[in-house]
């Protein structure tokens, strides 16, 4: 029987639909969950599609994901459930140490991700980069600032410049490189302002509230975290784990980001690096964590020192790619799911190329398209998941207003579909299916009321 995965998107972000791909192909019965209308859940590769509802705003959807993976248990039960981004692994974990989930689903989930006595430090930069510290990990000095004079105090010994990170942000946002005293100083007036502006007070207050009620903890105080700046590139590792035990990593260099410094990669290339894959291994067996974890890491002149810098608890887009270079994360994990035998390494590219990642490296430079002809890089476009690729050109039509033609041309796309055809389209499709909570229906509708209160609900 194949193990059913559910994969949880509450952001509509891109780039991650491959993994459900390479796990549905792995031998994996995948599921999707997350509002109408996102981009993950287009893909071929997902056999089950459940919605929330639509929630305008991820902060405002979160109190209706807890009803909806408790009804799930009884109508489609995952053997895991895996984030698709931060916000989706915050809420899992959240819930479970906030002792809001039933007992049956606090054991799905402590399967899929690892048991809860690891997740304060998935939660937390601060926390995480403490530990990585205390295991003996190479990491850039670390600091929680909780006053305004604690931002200055740490860069009189280190220098600038520094790095400055909120908890609770992902996807670049959040995290600002100062260069000097100046810029510092904007810095620390954001987190500790004179007199912050009532509305926008009580509007972070009841986004808190909203936060907690549904399961994700607040950081103490919102204290940002300082690090000191690291020279060097970024790199990252993608790692499949079960219970503490690493079953395989794979890891890449980001040769282009978006946006520059602190963005996410668009550009990648593989590398054999032992620190990064032991510095894995050791905070995944710290933690005892299961599912997908990855680590980034800024590596100095040379790559021979690899500095951590931030866990990801949840799958990168470069996970999926794995298998072209022998590191085959998510068949490993699939066989740990299934208890067959792992795929035997089987790569298929040259490590000395580059990968561009889709949409996202067209999102950075959509007009030179030229550049992937010239045989020196690959891109990363999913041609056998063509509903995704149009659901990704969807995306990169709001990012680059008027280029997907040009796109289209460039990778010879067949031409897009009318937008007034694939809207009337889909009113027929849901003019003819089943209900809403139909057990047979492809596309089902869920988390918009409590369900039944479950028996072993503690």
């Amino acid at each position: 029987m194949k193990p059913r995965v559910l994969f949880l998107s509450l952001l509509n972000n891109v780039g991650l639909g491959r993994i459900i791909c390479a796990m549905a192909s792995s031998g994996c019965e995948c599921g999707i969950l997350s509002p109408p209308g996102f981009y993950y859940a287009q893909t071929r590769f997902a056999e089950r599609r459940f919605q929330l509802p639509r929630h305008l705003g991820v902060w405002r959807g979160l109190l209706a994901v807890q009803y909806a993976l408790e009804t799930l248990l009884w109508q489609w039960p995952p053997d895991v459930v895996f984030p698709l981004d931060d916000v989706a692994s915050w809420l899992l974990r959240g819930m479970v140490l906030g002792g809001l989930t039933s007992i049956r689903l606090t054991q799905v989930i402590e399967r899929s991700l690892g048991p809860s006595k690891g997740y304060s430090a998935c939660l937390s930069r601060f926390e995480l980069m403490s530990l990585a510290s205390g295991l003996g990990v190479r990491t850039p000095h670390t600091v929680q600032a909780r006053t305004r004079a604690a931002f200055f105090d740490a860069v009189e010994s280190w220098g600038y410049p520094v790095v400055v990170k909120s908890e609770f942000t992902c996807g670049g946002a959040g995290v600002t490189v100062a260069a000097d005293r100046g810029e510092l100083e904007n810095c620390a007036a954001r987190y500790f302002p004179a007199s912050p502006a009532r509305l926008r007070s009580l509007r972070s207050g009841v986004r808190k509230m909203i936060w907690r009620r549904a399961g994700i903890p607040q950081p103490r105080g919102n204290a940002p975290v300082l690090q000191s700046h690291i020279a060097g590139g970024p790199a990252m590792t993608m790692v499949a784990a079960r219970e503490g035990h690493v079953l395989e990593s794979v890891s890449f260099v980001a040769e282009r980001v978006n946006p520059a410094v602190t963005g996410v990669s668009t550009v990648v290339r593989h590398i054999e690096h032992e620190e990064m894959r032991q510095t894995a291994r050791r905070i995944v067996a710290a933690l005892g964590c299961s599912g997908f974890i990855s680590f980034d890491f800024m590596l100095s002149p040379g790559a021979r020192e690899a500095f951590l810098i931030e866990m990801n608890a949840r799958a990168i887009g470069t996970g999926h790619l794995g298998a072209m270079f022998g590191h085959d994360v998510c068949g490993a994990l699939a066989a740990d799911l299934g208890g067959w035998p792992r795929p035997m390494p089987r790569p298929l590219w040259d490590k000395e190329k580059s990968i561009a990642l889709f949409p996202r490296d067209l999102e950075r430079e959509p007009e030179n398209l030229a550049r992937y002809k010239a045989g020196d890089i690959h891109l990363d476009l999913p041609t056998d998941d063509p509903a995704l690729v149009e659901a990704y050109l969807g995306y990169l039509a709001k990012q680059v207003p008027g280029g997907v033609d040009g796109i289209r041309t460039a990778l010879a796309l067949p031409p897009g579909q009318p937008k007034w055809r694939s809207t009337v389209a889909a009113g027929l499709k849901r003019l003819a299916g089943p209900g809403p909570l139909a057990g047979e229906s492809p596309d089902v509708a869920l988390g918009a009321s409590r369900p039944k209160k479950a028996e072993d609900r503690g």
